[in-house]
């Protein structure tokens, strides 16, 4: 690579978006082209890389005095991210970005994730409240973007300086990326545009069929081996229609995927629900063209829209070892898009993504458990809904079984349960299917508990959310935040206070009892907030509260406070 690449790039960039880059701000005319290049380039990421307008890039720049090292920033809150961008521009084409710039860029991240408002500027606070609402989702993932038209590498010092800031807010799940575009990255996303981003690729499809009307579709099973080499050629691009990109190895479906996949690849099929593949046209090959046995297509710019867990999974398990995939095939389905009408793309990744979704949840209804409990509670003419689907009762008629779930692991004296139903509450419905002793679903729901503490605990909690509300509506900033990250470590800690044995009380005690709730709660919030501020100043609450071992330690050194 060297400046006639470079040159490509800048011509690019302003064609596309410059003149919509704000550089008013810059006085000096040198400065200001190389402003413009510079912002423009962080825009034009983001056009390459989340899909935005040139419009909507470039209002989306906030570099500037007092950037605290973020050159721009795109929320997208339908796909749980965001994507924060520092560009270098480099009139010569070479180098790498400065340790200094790096060391900025992750202290900027840092004090972002931290509402530390008062160290950005005018620009990034426009952004504010859109932030802080993004901040408040549970299951936020961060894009971390360096971009630079260097053609070296970051040094070691500066990629240590980053891999320190993946391992503090990846503990203990991936919720920050970070990827560095040099010069010929940076040209690559350039031939791309130019070229289609979307690829094209090969399949055999063994016991193959095709529907013809009302539009082209193509299904069958295609082996686990060729869908690697699919995601191993294409990565994420594979992905570009899909309502959310791969969530990476630590999510409970994509677990269930892996356990398949090393236990039992030929039952593979038999498991997994399959994938659905868009595509703008589809060739048959001649070869193999007389059996259904199998068939051999190329199918033209696709897009997965249903299964990129399935993709995602099988690709990163192959990279660790090709032989677990060796025996397993999956379900896909290609439909062409050629004679569809407008629309009708949307149409088909909506539906595939909502329509006939069997979640762990819905196998809690066939535990004898939950029927007693229910016809128990029904007695006292309280309405406990355990089927997904079923009418949402009133509060004060009743309650649902994820309420009863996060509940009663926030009760419970090990504070592992009050992570889980944080970090994935799904988990705690594992076995459900089959109720086995020694799991989580089964310590939680057993013969010995009685419908009066479960009725008791969920309205226990609901009080103790609401009193959390309340707290949070007086704070800003981490402190706010905590009171949406920490919420179920604070409602364990609330718990432990307020005491099995006031759980247990005659009736009259424990609606006594209840009047003093919300003033534990604030006297609980606050000293979450005072350890945390103590032990944990700058870790990344979304995964902090998610971190069983870390989150032991608040909840000793908290109850040592409040005791």
């Amino acid at each position: 690579m060297g400046l006639l690449q470079l040159n490509q790039i800048a011509k690019n960039i302003e064609t596309s978006v410059s003149m919509h880059v704000d550089v008013s701000d810059v006085k000096n005319d040198d400065a200001k082209e190389d402003a413009r290049l510079t912002r423009g380039l962080a825009a034009w990421m983001l056009i390459r890389l989340c899909g935005a307008s040139e419009e909507d890039a470039a209002k989306a720049v906030v570099d500037g005095f007092g950037d605290n090292g973020i050159d721009a920033i795109w929320i997208d809150r339908e796909a749980q991210t965001i994507h924060l961008v520092q560009t270098k521009w480099s009139k010569k084409g070479a180098g790498a970005p400065a340790l200094g710039d790096v060391h900025k860029f992750v202290q900027g991240v840092r004090d972002l994730v931290n509402a530390e408002w008062g160290k950005f500027n005018d620009k990034m606070l426009g952004h504010r409240s859109e932030v802080e609402s993004a901040l408040e989702d549970t299951d936020l993932r961060l894009v971390l973007v360096l971009s630079h038209t260097g053609t070296d590498k970051l040094s070691s010092d500066a990629q240590s300086v980053v891999d320190n800031l993946l391992t503090d807010m990846n503990d203990p799940i991936e919720s920050v990326s970070f990827s560095t575009y040099s010069q010929g990255e940076i040209h690559n996303l350039l031939r791309q545009s130019a070229t289609g981003p979307r690829p094209t690729i090969e399949a055999a499809i063994y016991d193959w069929g095709s529907v013809t009307e009302p539009y082209t579709a193509f299904y069958g099973q295609v082996e686990a081996s060729q869908i690697a080499e699919w995601y191993q050629k294409h990565g994420v691009r594979l992905f570009d229609s899909n309502i959310r990109q791969f969530l990476g190895a630590d999510s409970e479906v994509n677990d269930a995927i892996r356990q398949t996949l090393q236990e039992k690849p030929e039952h593979f099929w038999y498991f997994n629900n399959g994938v659905t593949v868009l595509c703008e046209s589809i060739g048959k090959k001649a070869l193999g063209a007389t059996t259904k046995k199998i068939g051999h297509f190329e199918f033209r710019e696709v897009s997965v829209v249903n299964g990129a867990q399935t993709v995602g999974t099988i690709g990163q398990v192959a990279k660790e070892d090709p032989r677990l995939v060796a025996d397993a095939r999956v379900t896909v389905r290609f439909i062409s898009l050629e004679d569809c009408p407008p629309g009708f793309a949307g149409d088909v990744t909506r539906g595939t993504n909502t329509q006939n979704r069997v979640e762990r949840r819905d196998f809690v209804s066939l535990d004898p458990e939950q029927e007693r409990l229910a016809t128990a509670l029904a007695l006292d003419g309280i309405k406990y809904a355990i089927k997904s689907g079923s009418e949402t009762p009133a509060l004060e008629a009743g309650f649902t079984v994820f309420e009863a779930t996060v509940a009663l692991a926030c009760a419970d004296r090990d504070s592992d349960y009050a992570v889980q139903a944080k970090r994935e509450v799904g988990r705690l419905w594992v076995g459900a299917e089959a109720p086995q002793p020694g799991t989580q679903y089964r310590h939680l729901f057993n013969g010995q508990l009685s419908e009066t503490r479960l009725w008791r605990v969920v309205q226990c909690l609901r009080i103790i959310d609401e009193s959390i509300a309340t707290a949070r509506a007086q704070l800003d900033g981490r402190s706010s935040l905590i009171g949406i990250h920490g919420n179920r470590i604070i409602a364990h800690l609330a718990f432990q206070v307020f005491g099995p044995a006031t759980l247990a009380a005659d009736e009259t005690k424990f609606k006594a009892e209840l009047q003093g709730l919300p003033d534990l709660v604030s006297r609980v919030y606050s000293a979450t907030v005072d350890v945390i501020a103590r032990d944990f100043p700058e870790n990344y609450l979304a995964s902090l509260f998610k971190n069983a071992t870390r989150c032991r330690e608040i909840v000793t050194h908290a109850l040592t406070v409040l005791r």
